[in-house]
């Protein structure tokens, strides 16, 4: 087969998947309940059954451009409106390890023993199909609305066709989704100089997971923020503190004659994913002081111990505090007092089963390598 013609199969698969495509969201749209009920309407049932027809019609598109690919070739992406799509074959020791990125930030990346999570699958090469959605196709159930994210599935077949399941213990697979907003959260609030004020945060399912951020409005001003699962934190007892704002994982850009900081992590992190371990309570102290205040010569090098700071950075060490703000009613003083903002975003991980007709979190956790 010559160029040409491939040419003529990959514009003719194109142009059937645009439709497809089509078809999908708006039936993925007709089939959305909105309600607490459990039976769905002849008409949704119908947009139901459209939408694991188009699905199944898009797989069987792209296993014919599949099949003009070779084993260990680079894949090949497709894209049409709402839907980015990678394909290819690969042998199994080929696979792992192996990162499978639509674009910068989103994929997957299989495990170095993704061999074992075809158990006892015998194939020369398996083919993989990765499928990013803007939109939620499943939504037919009332679990749907705890899903904010784009979609994203990888599937694999034997060099027969046949879909190879994929399980395991100790078979983990990352996917990369950009974070967005979440479930968030934000408040704002008002410390008094050298005085802690308290917060609490609660994680309920630890295969969830939060990052919290503490902003104050000053900018000439500095926090420490110190956080204790279980119980009030002091100075000198918490189990993290960070100090806010941080730019130690910031570079500035020169963008036009204008100064752009650009983090690896935002300034005002004080908790990441890989901080919430265990479930429970967490309870946020907040004390600030104001930077030229600063007693430079008294500095410890452990910059808390809990940042990715450089080793020649300081950390001001703990000020006299006077007193501690329960939760009481206070009346805000303009010339003491400042105001700062506590923001807790939570993030869930789920999975569409085909055998429960629902959105599960059942086996999906959020990585501890998660981050802002």
């Amino acid at each position: 087969m010559n160029a040409k013609d491939e040419r003529f199969i990959f514009q003719g698969v194109y142009n059937l998947l645009y439709g497809t495509v089509e078809l999908l969201m708006v039936s993925s749209e007709a089939s959305v309940v909105t309600s607490d009920s459990a039976t769905l309407s002849d008409d949704q049932l119908k947009a139901r059954d459209i939408v694991l027809k188009s699905m199944s019609i898009i797989k069987t598109l792209l296993r014919t451009l599949a099949t003009r690919s070779a084993v260990s070739q680079s894949p090949k992406k497709l894209q049409v409106p709402g839907m980015d799509i990678m394909l290819g074959r690969e042998t199994s020791c080929g696979l792992e390890g192996k990162r499978l990125n639509a674009s910068e930030g989103q994929g997957f990346v299989l495990p170095q023993n993704m061999r074992d999570g075809f158990a006892n699958a015998q194939f020369e090469w398996a083919e993989y199909q990765m499928i990013r959605t803007t939109f939620n196709p499943y939504r037919w159930h009332k679990s749907h609305q705890h899903v904010k994210s784009e979609i994203q599935s990888l599937e694999f077949t034997d060099n027969n066709g046949v879909i190879l399941p994929v399980g395991g213990n100790d078979v983990n697979i990352d996917i990369m989704i950009p974070l967005n907003s979440g479930n968030s959260s934000s408040n704002h609030f008002f410390v008094r100089a050298l005085t802690i004020r308290y917060h609490t945060v609660y994680l309920v399912d630890i295969s969830d997971s939060m990052i919290l951020e503490v902003k104050p409005i000053n900018k000439s001003l500095i926090m420490i923020v110190y956080v204790k699962h279980g119980e009030r934190p002091t100075v000198n007892n918490y189990d993290y503190t960070a100090t806010v704002p941080d730019y130690s994982s910031c570079n500035l850009n020169n963008a036009s004659g204008h100064l752009l900081a650009k983090c690896l992590r935002s300034p005002y992190e004080v908790m990441s994913a890989a901080d919430f371990n265990q479930t429970g309570l967490y309870y946020v102290g907040v004390l600030y002081f104001e930077r030229d205040k600063l007693n430079h010569t008294r500095t410890r090098r452990s910059c808390f111990g809990r940042r990715r700071q450089k080793r020649d950075c300081v950390e001001p060490k703990p000020p006299p505090l006077k007193g501690i703000e329960y939760n009481r009613t206070l009346i805000y003083n303009p010339t003491t007092d400042q105001n700062y903002s506590v923001k807790v975003r939570k993030y869930n991980c789920y999975y569409f089963s085909l055998t429960q007709d629902q959105w599960s979190k059942d086996g999906c956790k959020v990585s501890r390598k998660s981050s802002s």
